[in-house]
């Protein structure tokens, strides 16, 4: 099973959007979710890769934790 949240911030000193789709997956113990792959979402809205996936509620964070979010160990995946 996967969840999407969508992680935000302020937008950056040049005016462009900073959020991201965080994909979880139940863990292999099935008693956790575990971060699966993170999506920038830039201009285009939400990603067509997470649009099928159950959203739970977004959460807004500082610039720092955002920075350090995106830089997850996880198939990352930029807005083009």
């Amino acid at each position: 099973m996967k969840v999407v949240q969508r992680v935000s911030t302020t937008n950056d000193t040049n005016g462009n959007p900073r959020r991201l789709w965080v994909v979880y997956r139940l863990s292999i113990g099935g008693n956790s979710f575990v971060h699966d792959s993170i999506y920038d979402e830039g201009y285009s809205g939400k990603p067509v890769e997470v649009q099928t996936i159950l959203s739970i509620p977004e959460v807004f964070v500082s610039p720092s934790e955002w920075k350090a979010i995106r830089k997850i160990t996880v198939p990352y995946y930029s807005a083009m």
